[in-house]
């Protein structure tokens, strides 16, 4: 689900966000590196891959996801079933457009709430 919200937010960056997204990533990439030696072992080994790749700003496409759920199906048990499910959120754009657009508004209010 996460990675199926990744890919709403990202195709609908400037619906959210008016820095466009590519300039948005290479910032957050850059950051990252900078703080990389606080984070934990196994991420910092993956970071390199993610910029390489340009992860984040690759989200906005079906092939994109199609790319993360893969690897992240390498990396965990039982994972073959992510393989191709970017075909599920293809199908049933709209609807998770729909409910994301409802979490992020929930959330917002949420956080607003604990200011």
């Amino acid at each position: 689900m996460d990675i199926y919200y990744d890919h709403v937010l990202a195709s609908n960056w400037s619906d959210f966000h008016p820095e466009p997204l590519p300039a948005f990533t290479r910032r957050m990439y850059a950051l990252l590196t900078r703080y990389q030696h606080l984070m934990p072992e196994h991420t910092q080994r993956m970071l390199p891959y993610m910029v390489q790749g340009d992860w984040l700003t690759s989200y906005a496409t079906i092939g994109g996801i199609g790319r993360a759920l893969a690897g992240l199906a390498r990396r965990v048990p039982k994972g073959a079933s992510m393989v191709g499910a970017e075909i599920v959120l293809q199908e049933n754009l709209a609807e998770y457009t729909a409910e994301f657009r409802r979490f992020l508004s929930d959330l917002t209010a949420h956080v607003a709430q604990l200011r």
